[in-house]
This record gives C-alpha cells, structure tokens and sequence, in this order.
C-alpha cells in the first residue's frame, strides 16, 4: 500500500539511486519494501516512519546480485563505501533542503 508522502520518497529515493548507480555504472532496483524485497512489518522503517513520524525513512540494501549475501569479499567493500557515500550525500542534501522534515501530527 502507499503512504500519503509516496510521491516524495519516490523522487528522493530516484535521485539516490542514481547517484549511487553513476559511481560503478551499476543497476540497483528500488521502491517500497513490500514491493522490491518481500513483506515484512515491523521494520526500523515502518517504525520511524508510522511512529515517529519522519518523513525520509529508507531502508538501505548494498550490492549483491545473491552471490555473496551478507559477506561480501573485502575486495568490494571499498566499492560499496564509495556508492553509498555518493547515495547518502543526496539522501543527506534532501535533509538540508527540507524535503525530509518531520510530519506534523
């Protein structure tokens, strides 16, 4: 289901993904969790977003195609440090900007 800042979070979360894909021309598949992973309730997402009310709440997956899960081999994890970096970067300037202030209740 969508929630009423689904446009929002879709723009960011474009712009993100774009910045993270420009740095190793890599493909990354993004949106809401239900829909990209699996179903799961409950998550730190769900709970800053619903609870807290905060608007820019993102659940952040790193590169792996399954081959390695959880235990990337050293050899990318400099990689990785460098996407991210560039992803949080706009994540961040999306904060400064105001477009992730707190929802008011």
């Amino acid at each position: 289901s969508s929630c009423p800042d689904q446009d929002l979070l879709h723009e960011i979360s474009t712009d993100i993904v774009t910045s993270i894909q420009n740095t190793y021309n890599t493909k990354w598949t993004y949106g809401q969790i239900s829909e990209v992973v699996y179903v799961a309730s409950g998550s730190s997402a769900d709970y800053f977003y619903d609870d807290l009310d905060i608007i820019c709440s993102f659940a952040a997956e790193l590169r792996d195609t399954g081959k390695y899960g959880f235990l990337l081999p050293d050899s990318q994890i400099p990689l990785v440090a460098n996407e991210m970096w560039n992803g949080y970067q706009v994540m961040i300037q999306a904060v400064v900007d105001g477009k992730c202030s707190k929802r008011q209740s």
